[in-house]
């Protein structure tokens, strides 16, 4: 029988109406309650605090990957169930922080577990099928959600409400279920990133700012004095800067890793196309670190672990040139 780890955070999953509105009130217990079809999988539940995915932060979600870590030493998979607005960010940091021989699965929800049309129920057994299916043996961590499997890489918050939210920009899903058999149509080769076993500090303050039309320069240049110690820019287009953003930023890189990439959510930030003051040429010559494919928020969770692994200016820089 196969032996299957349960972590409930809470999120829309485990929400009913209160008076105040949708609040996580179903614990894993409840949660599994609504799922007889598992009768041939023995869960392990655990104890772990419950709130919105909002609420989520590092710290918690390293201690998750710690527990999980600790996990899989009994259970052949982990499924991880919490709000759907950090999981593409979440997801992604457990992928950096835990060992993945083993499938750890995130789900959640759109519509609370009290919904006429909740999704909770179908979207929880699907990650335990994937969990305990021999195809899925090596997928490490994947988000599961309204019957597609993604890489924690790609996936992306498309939709505020609708049961389709999630997506893989550039590369679609890498798996499906359909009628209980779980379907890996293909898993991507991505880089090496970092394990989990040389975190050595605190997680650092990493600043995200997004450059928009006729935006100054301030957060720039006060990001230093505020305690940041590295910086990602959300650039427009291939990876550009308004011409008065470059100095500032310039400055930045000097002292600390500025990572570049892109506002926009399909393509990789460019390398070596425009040349003009404040193009993606321009301000990798400044100093600044090219995000590839990542987005924005993952971006930034990986210069915090790089950076809490006490990795040298040299080490950050040739991941990130690594990052497709």
């Amino acid at each position: 029988m196969t032996k299957v780890g349960f972590i409930s955070l809470g999120g829309t999953i485990s929400m009913e109406q209160s008076a105040q509105g949708q609040i996580p009130k179903l614990g894993a217990s409840s949660l599994l309650q609504t799922l007889p079809q598992l009768s041939d999988i023995e869960v392990i539940t655990y104890q772990t605090p419950m709130m919105p995915g909002a609420s989520l932060d590092l710290e918690l979600i390293h201690s998750m990957a710690q527990l999980i870590n600790s996990a899989l030493e009994k259970v052949d998979a982990i499924v991880l169930a919490q709000g759907t607005d950090t999981i593409e960010e979440t997801a992604f940091l457990l992928s950096l922080l835990t060992r993945l021989d083993k499938p750890i699965v995130v789900t959640g929800a759109m519509r609370g577990a009290d919904a006429v049309s909740s999704d909770g129920p179908a979207n929880l057994l699907n990650a335990f099928l994937i969990a305990s299916a021999k195809s899925a043996r090596h997928v490490g961590v994947v988000v599961a959600l309204n019957e597609e499997i993604h890489s924690p890489y790609f996936v992306a918050k498309t939709h505020t409400s609708s049961l389709g939210a999630f997506e893989s920009y550039e590369v679609g899903p890498i798996g499906f279920i359909s009628e209980g058999v779980v379907t890996i149509t293909s898993l991507p080769c991505l880089p090496g990133f970092p394990n989990s076993s040389s975190i050595e500090r605190a997680f650092p303050a990493v600043g995200l700012i997004k450059a928009s039309l006729g935006e100054d320069a301030r957060l720039l240049e006060s990001a230093a004095a505020l305690g940041y110690e590295g910086l990602v820019i959300e650039a427009t287009g291939a990876g550009h800067l308004p011409e008065r953003w470059v100095k500032p930023v310039a400055d930045l890189a000097q002292k600390m890793p500025v990572v570049l990439a892109t506002r926009v959510p399909k393509g990789k930030v460019h390398t070596q196309t425009y040349g003009f003051p404040g193009s993606e040429r321009d301000l990798l010559r400044h100093g600044l670190l090219p995000a590839g494919y990542l987005c924005p928020l993952k971006a930034r969770l990986l210069l915090i672990v790089l950076l809490a692994q006490n990795k040298n200016r040299e080490e950050i820089k040739h991941m990130f040139y690594q990052v497709y």
